[in-house]
């Protein structure tokens, strides 16, 4: 899904669901559009579809070092539930986080 603004994609947010599980694949907004609401849009959105195909959690992962992500993420209900050392390019730690939705 993709959010845009006078025709210019501005932000995207790619998921996949199997049965009740759901996962954030990605998200990012470009960051002239960042802390305008653009992302909480994209998440609302994403976290609505997942439930129409019974998606009762969703998981994700976020770099440990990235503060607005980890901040975001849990300002949105997320919490984390470990960490996977080397997740990301460069050996960088992600935080495994989830969240139960309903319908």
């Amino acid at each position: 899904m993709v959010a845009e603004n006078k025709n210019e994609i501005v932000g995207f947010c790619l998921t996949a669901h199997q049965g009740e599980w759901g996962y954030t694949i990605t998200m990012d907004v470009l960051a002239p559009y960042r802390r305008q609401g653009v992302g909480t849009m994209l998440l609302t959105e994403a976290e609505r579809r997942l439930v129409t195909h019974g998606v009762r959690q969703i998981g994700l992962e976020t770099e440990t070092g990235n503060e607005s992500a980890v901040a975001f993420w849990k300002k949105h209900g997320y919490r984390s539930f470990g960490v996977s050392k080397g997740y990301y390019p460069g050996g960088k730690d992600a935080f495994s986080m989830a969240k139960k939705i309903s319908s």
